[in-house]
């Protein structure tokens, strides 16, 4: 190899030069060795090199010469008819002129599979350049759709939470004030008892409607999410879980907050909802588990029920749900992995990373 690199910077008249006293030399020693040993095939060698680095043309003119440098070399008188020397070198030139020429073809041929691997890989290059480009911008889309994801995710929570304490804080006391000045009016009414019942089903209602909005509130935002953290929220949805749906639940939650990032306690409380949603409307479960834990930096959330789990006919709905629930983990650089329970029943864990740079 570093023979070959080294001839193919050379001038190529210093390589004919080279080549020719090779083929001084080969004729030397054939002449020096007799007519018991052939030396013709070491001609090749001489051709070879300067139709390899030199040319064709080049390469004919050093095989003639090799079989007149051979004829005049050759013993003649050892042959009994002097015209048998000069058919053997005729036959000689022949064959020398022939391995030029199917050199030269191979040579051709592996010029251009060195061209074709040039240009391929010249392809191959800029097509990996215009790939590397184009990940680069999908990967910055991909980074701005997050960001943007995350903020209208992050604005709309804002606006969740605007909306239940303007709910809870005006329209329930309200409401409130309300049902005590129906209460005042009903002291002053008559002892009917007609009038009695109607004041009675007003103050009814009115409870209906008080306890309606701190539902509608608490669904917007819990409060106890702001003020006491995300598991006593966790405790609470689960407590009225379990009141509205009848499905006995057990959890296994941690004993102190370990949730500090409040956007991210917002991301786990929603999707623990639609995860509980979910439950609740197409599981036909009677038995809920509720765990969760951090293990080497990252927090995790198992829910296990035994229901019908998934299956082909699972409804849209729950689809789109595991979708949201997926997404807003996605957000904050976690997964959720939904599967069919061993046993039956629907298997949903939650991984978020800790120290999570978004």
């Amino acid at each position: 190899m570093k023979l070959r690199e080294t001839l193919d910077r050379q001038p190529k008249a210093f390589v004919f030069l080279i080549v020719i006293v090779g083929l001084a030399l080969v004729a030397v020693v054939d002449y020096s060795t007799g007519d018991e040993i052939s030396f013709s095939i070491f001609y090749l060698i001489p051709i070879s090199v300067c139709l390899w680095y030199i040319g064709k043309w080049e390469a004919m003119t050093v095989a003639i010469l090799s079989a007149v440098l051979w004829f005049l070399g050759e013993n003649r008188k050892a042959y009994s008819h002097e015209e048998v020397a000069y058919w053997n070198a005729f036959v000689r030139m022949g064959f020398f002129v022939i391995v030029v020429l199917l050199l030269d073809y191979a040579k051709r041929f592996n010029l251009s599979l060195e061209n074709i691997i040039k240009k391929r890989t010249s392809e191959l290059r800029d097509e990996i350049v215009v790939r590397k480009k184009a990940e680069e911008e999908i990967k910055v889309k991909n980074e701005q759709l997050s960001q943007l994801a995350m903020k209208v995710e992050q604005v709309r929570e804002e606006q969740n939470l605007k909306v239940a304490r303007e709910v809870h804080d005006e329209l329930g006391q309200m409401l409130t004030a309300v049902k005590v000045e129906v209460s005042l009016l009903a002291n002053k009414l008559p002892n009917d008892k007609p009038i009695n019942e109607k004041v009675t089903s007003v103050n009814n209602l009115i409870d209906e409607t008080i306890n309606s909005v701190r539902k509608i509130s608490t669904s917007l935002r819990p409060r106890l999410l702001d003020d006491l953290g995300l598991f006593p929220a966790i405790e609470m949805q689960v407590r009225e879980f379990q009141t509205r749906t009848g499905i006995r639940c057990i959890t296994k939650l941690p004993d102190r907050e370990v949730i500090e990032d409040k956007e991210m306690s917002v991301a786990i409380f929603r999707i623990f909802q639609e995860a509980m949603t979910n439950i609740a409307r197409h599981a036909n479960a009677t038995h809920v588990q509720i765990k969760s834990y951090v293990d080497l930096g990252k927090f995790y959330m198992e829910i296990k029920d035994n229901g019908v789990g998934l299956n082909g006919k699972t409804p849209e709905s729950t689809t789109l749900g595991i979708l949201g629930m997926k997404e807003r983990a996605n957000l904050l650089n976690g997964e959720v992995v939904v599967e069919n329970k061993s046993g039956g029943g629907t298997f949903i864990k939650l991984k978020i990373p800790l120290n999570n740079s978004n």
